[in-house]
C-alpha cells in the first residue's frame, strides 16, 4: 500500500509582500520622483452597507412609482388574511370557499353601508354648519392679519 503525500503549502508569496512595502517612485515631468498613490482598499462589508442603501433607496422608489398597483394589491391581500377565518368557518360548514367569501365581502359591505347610513345625520348637521365656522375663522384671520400690520 502506498503512503499518501501531504499536500505541499503553498510558495509564499515574498515578491508580492516585499512590494507591498516598497513605495514605487514614478518619474514627473521635471525629473522629479513622486511616490505613487496606492490602490485605494474597498472592504467587503462596506460595499454590502452601500449596496443595502441603494437597494432600499431603489426600492422605494418603485414603490411610490407604483403606487396605483401596490395599494390595491396590499390592500386585498390583507383583507384576504383578515377574513379568512370567517372562509374557513363557512368552508367547515360545507359551503364552497368561493361562495363562502362572496358572503363574506357581502356582509362586510353590508356592516359597511349600514356605519356610513348610522353616521348621516351627523355629517349632514356638520356641513351645515360649515358656513357659519367659515365666516368664524375668516374673523380670526382677519384679526391676526390687522394685528400683524400695527406691529
Amino acid at each position: 500500500m502506498r503512503a499518501k503525500s501531504r499536500p505541499q503549502p503553498a510558495p509564499q508569496r515574498q515578491a508580492a509582500d516585499a512590494s507591498a512595502v516598497e513605495t514605487p517612485f514614478k518619474a514627473s515631468n521635471n525629473g522629479e520622483s513622486k511616490p505613487v498613490p496606492r490602490p485605494l482598499v474597498i472592504r467587503p462589508h462596506i460595499i454590502r452597507i452601500c449596496l443595502v442603501i441603494i437597494t432600499v433607496g431603489v426600492t422605494i422608489a418603485l414603490l411610490r412609482w407604483g403606487e396605483a398597483f401596490f395599494v390595491p394589491l396590499l390592500l386585498g391581500i390583507f383583507t384576504g388574511y383578515a377574513f379568512s377565518p370567517w372562509v374557513s368557518a363557512l368552508a367547515r360548514l360545507r359551503i364552497p370557499r368561493a361562495i363562502g367569501a362572496a358572503l363574506t365581502m357581502c356582509c362586510v359591505g353590508a356592516m359597511v353601508v349600514g356605519a356610513v347610513y348610522s353616521l348621516r345625520e351627523g355629517a349632514v348637521e356638520v356641513t351645515q354648519q360649515l358656513p357659519c365656522q367659515r365666516k368664524i375663522l375668516l374673523e380670526i384671520n382677519s384679526c391676526r392679519g390687522h394685528a400683524k400690520r400695527h406691529l
